[in-house]
């Protein structure tokens, strides 16, 4: 653009010619600062520059392709977007650990907790199958722990082992690229024994009342008006914890007793539990009503000969912590949980257990903010 220039000077020297280069002046000045308004919003919003270019300028809040990595700009920069690795990726877990067999009655959660001291991503994570046997199921999470008193997390990966894959040894999972930069980070696996039936058991909940359609509160059962659907919530009353594992194996031939100091109703149960949620529900027939039960009374829940949930499998490997922390970590524990909740019945030590990372140091520049990253395979 040529600058704007007045083609007949003398006209600049009439009443006319001041009044109208004034005019003008205003005009452009509005013009520009309409610019600089535009230029401003401009920044407010996302602009799409697809592949990142190496030398090119880049302003706020501009995205780019840094393959694998979708990075938004912070600030004005020329840095590279995707994270640089530093070294190679390493688990944390012996290929061929000399582990402990180790047994927990119905469920157990193992894993490890790492406090990072280095910045970098997972690639994959390994879990260690302890049995062939498929009446057993495993969950692997990773958990980003914000605060462990107040047992405050989030799940970064949460899946499901298939029984497909039930071979001792480990098992390989290939995830989407999870960044993990300082704090704390949980690798876990959830199992439980689904397959043998339980012995039997003696609980306390309290009486929620009669719902056609109602879920029980918190340590509450209940039942339709028909009395063909009891309904248990999995935390028992009095904060005695989770009775999952039990109410998983409770199904068709169960005779449920349910007893207070003046009253003893017995269910015999005719189909397995349906589970939405933490509520458990059964098809079912009453066949004793003896005395009532007040809304908000404790009441003993017993079925069968009342024992121990059948035994689930996991692994430690002794002191493994003692002597191996990975140099990107620091304070690395072994975790035990044997609450249906991580880290209501969290113990540590030095043990490792089945449930490892794939974990690969790097440097991002702090110009740039993630936004997404695609699988590495």
């Amino acid at each position: 653009m040529r600058p704007f220039v007045f083609e007949n000077p003398p006209l600049l020297q009439t009443e006319e010619g001041r009044i109208l280069g004034e005019y003008l002046a205003r005009q452009l000045l509005q013009v520009s600062q309409s610019f600089e308004t535009v230029a401003e919003a401009d920044l407010q919003y996302m602009r799409w520059l697809g592949e990142w270019s190496p030398g090119q300028q880049y302003l706020v809040n501009q995205v780019v392709l840094d393959s694998p990595w979708l990075m938004i700009a912070n600030k004005t920069t020329y840095d590279r977007p995707a994270p640089q690795p530093s070294g190679d990726p390493a688990y944390t877990v012996p290929d061929v650990p000399a582990w402990t067999p180790g047994l927990d009655p119905g469920w157990v959660w193992t894993g490890n907790m790492y406090t990072m001291q280095e910045s970098g991503w997972v690639e994959a994570v390994r879990v260690w199958i302890p049995t062939a046997d498929t009446g057993r199921t495993h969950r692997l999470l990773i958990l980003e722990w914000i605060d462990i008193p107040t047992n405050n997390y989030r799940i970064l990966l949460n899946i499901v082992i298939p029984t497909s894959a039930f071979a001792v040894g480990w098992y390989t999972v290939q995830t989407d690229i999870i960044w993990l930069n300082g704090g704390q980070y949980e690798v876990a696996i959830l199992s439980e024994n689904i397959g043998d039936p339980a012995l039997g058991f003696q609980g306390v909940w309290q009486y929620a009342g009669a719902s056609q359609s109602g879920d029980p509160y918190w340590g509450g059962w209940n039942h339709n008006n028909q009395h063909n659907t009891i309904r248990f919530h999995e935390q028992q009353a009095d904060g005695l914890g989770s009775a999952a594992p039990y109410l998983s194996n409770l199904g068709p031939g169960d005779t449920v007793t349910i007893t207070t100091a003046s009253a003893t109703w017995t269910y015999d149960i005719s189909s397995a539990p349906t589970i939405n949620g933490q509520i458990y529900s059964y098809s079912c027939t009453r066949t004793l009503a003896s005395g009532s039960i007040s809304s908000g009374e404790a009441c003993t829940v017993e079925w069968g000969t009342p024992g121990v949930a059948p035994d689930v499998e996991y692994v430690n490997l002794t002191g493994h912590w003692t002597t191996s922390q990975p140099a990107w970590a620091s304070n690395v524990v072994g975790t035990i949980d044997r609450e249906p909740d991580p880290g209501s019945g969290r113990t540590t030590s030095d043990d490792a257990h089945g449930a490892d990372v794939l974990f690969q140091v790097g440097y991002v520049s702090p110009d740039w903010d993630f936004m997404s990253a695609s699988p590495t395979s």
